[in-house]
């Protein structure tokens, strides 16, 4: 029914705020390197938590006019968009109290990875998915919109190596953005009605990700690598044959473009860390593609795709560095001591 649809202005609001708050990650992520560790009260903080705050509020709207609707609130649970997205709203909630609790317990910190930053992330990927399957089919520009966000926060998992900050082996670097971005690019072509929805997706992020970095440098912080790897997903969007024809090639161009850039100086991940993933990715890709191969018509956005992926096959490896995460340039080297009491 179109009355249970997610409504056009609240879907646009959900997409403006969501791009806000990605911009918000990057911008808070900056703050660290560039000037450390910080108050609740930051620039960076208040626009993220303002972000999440209009979020919540129009999905409580969304949930509560398709329960009027319904008149029921069996019926209205039976309606899993809104309810994706309310449980991420509920999540993304929970996630500021237990993220005070692990600080009282393990101090503070500035990991991505720690259990109450994922389910934020986790929670915001839920109410984009939530949105964008709650959205009339017929509003293919939000629809765009919303696969867009779904693509940025499946992407945002991995935003600590894009900013140069890992906290974590690099060699992991390349199968987790592998496995959230082909997740999201097999929803986005069930769920988008368009010629090249992935696509169009990826163009997206790239200009909100050119944007964030353009701000960014005007606000005299560090910026993040631009998200070349992330454009091979594109070529999910080509006529391939068989049920992983599709996945094979996005899987070959992103691991291509992401070794390609690595080894050009263009990522910030090391060649070495990248390429001992990408070889065996290309190498299986190859061979399920060539199992499946059938002369077609390419779209020519995907194919140019795909041809600067394989040019990242030619370029040569780099040297890796070593750094101190998450607190800027290397200034000087120290050694301390500590000592206990026993009781922590």
């Amino acid at each position: 029914m179109k009355s249970l649809s997610l409504p056009a202005g609240l879907g646009w609001l959900i997409c403006g705020a969501g791009a806000a708050g990605i911009f918000a990650t990057y911008w808070d992520e900056s703050w660290h390197t560039d000037i450390g560790r910080d108050s609740f009260w930051t620039p960076a903080h208040l626009l993220l938590y303002g972000a999440m705050a209009v979020v919540g509020v129009s999905i409580a709207v969304w949930g509560l006019r398709v329960l009027l609707t319904l008149k029921s609130a069996r019926r209205a649970l039976a309606q899993l968009p809104v309810v994706a997205a309310c449980l991420g709203g509920v999540a993304a909630l929970a996630a500021a109290p237990i993220d005070n609790a692990w600080h009282e317990a393990f101090g503070r910190d500035a990991v991505e990875w720690s259990p109450p930053h994922m389910l934020v992330v986790f929670a915001a990927t839920a109410i984009a998915l939530g949105a964008l399957a709650g959205i009339d089919p017929n509003a293919r520009a939000l629809r765009a919109a919303a696969g867009t966000l779904l693509l940025a926060n499946a992407a945002a998992v991995v935003f600590e190596y894009e900013t140069d900050v890992p906290q974590f082996t690099e060699v992991i670097y390349l199968p987790i953005l592998l496995a959230v971005g082909l997740t999201a690019a097999g929803v986005l072509r069930r769920a988008v009605p368009l010629a090249a929805p992935v696509l169009t997706a990826c163009l997206g992020y790239a200009v909100l990700r050119l944007a964030i970095g353009a701000i960014l440098a005007l606000l005299g912080r560090s910026t993040p690598d631009l998200p070349i790897a992330v454009l091979g997903l594109a070529a999910y969007d080509l006529p391939l044959r068989g049920r992983y024809g599709r996945p094979a090639a996005a899987a070959a161009a992103t691991a291509a473009l992401a070794w390609a850039a690595s080894a050009l100086g263009l990522a910030s991940e090391s060649t070495s860390a990248v390429g001992v993933v990408a070889a065996p990715v290309l190498v299986v890709a190859a061979l399920i593609l060539a199992a499946s191969y059938r002369p077609a018509r390419v779209a020519w956005p995907a194919a140019l795709i795909v041809l600067a992926a394989a040019a990242g096959l030619t370029t040569g490896a780099g040297r890796a560095a070593a750094h101190d995460p998450g607190e800027g340039p290397k200034v000087s080297t120290i050694e301390l001591a500590a000592t206990s009491d026993g009781h922590g």
